[in-house]
């Protein structure tokens, strides 16, 4: 068993699905999470080049990270289901919120299970 952390390979942020439904805003955030060394992954989960960018990939493109993006946004804003999520996202956020105030209070003030089920 290893004493201290093993380094598997170079890490970086991960483009998800917030970031789809605030570009542009979100590239000026990746773009300051992102170092030279860091892949940009597109999927967490699955290890392969074509999820996955360099800035050097950027570079030999002669390509911004907003223009490398742009293609794919504008596919997607025409999706309805991508609409809908922009379209709820306020709502949802709102209501973790209230989710997560409720939760204080319980932490806090913790009651019986039986009032939670009634609540």
């Amino acid at each position: 068993m290893a004493k201290r952390p093993v380094i598997t390979g170079p890490g970086g942020p991960a483009f998800v699905v917030r970031d789809w439904l605030t570009y542009p805003a979100s590239v000026s955030t990746i773009e300051e999470l992102w170092t030279a060394v860091d892949y940009l992954y597109f999927n967490e989960t699955v290890d392969a080049w074509y999820y996955q960018l360099t800035r050097e990939d950027l570079k030999r493109l002669n390509m911004s990270l907003r223009e490398f993006l742009k293609p794919v946004y504008e596919i997607l804003r025409k999706k309805s289901e991508f609409r809908l999520l922009v379209e709820a996202r306020p709502v949802l956020l709102s209501e973790i919120a209230d989710v997560k105030m409720d939760m204080r209070d319980r932490v806090r003030d913790p009651k019986h299970l039986r009032d939670l089920l009634l609540h």
